[in-house]
């Protein structure tokens, strides 16, 4: 079979990079050792993969998720890095 294909990221911020997936309805960042504040954004899906952070007040740490659902607002601390899946913006 084919070889798969890897993406990589493109830098947003400073810790934060997002993939470019080829689907439309499909959007993947990386957060590292970040702290930041969010408000108006489609259903997220926050998943810890290293160290732990804060997300609102809820405490996560190496496999732990959580859903935050559209335009909830909240912030994220911590230390370590997590994945955010989302629907991209139009």
């Amino acid at each position: 079979g084919e070889a798969p294909h890897v993406l990589s990221p493109e830098q947003l911020g400073e810790g934060e990079w997002r993939y470019n997936t080829p689907a439309k309805e499909f959007e993947l960042r990386r957060i590292e050792d970040y702290c930041y504040c969010a408000s108006d954004h489609e259903p997220e899906i926050l998943i810890v993969v290293k160290g732990n952070f804060v997300v609102g007040d809820i405490y996560l740490e190496r496999g732990d998720s959580v859903l935050v659902p559209h335009g909830v607002g909240y912030s994220v601390k911590g230390s370590g890095i997590l994945y955010k899946a989302t629907i991209p913006k139009c």
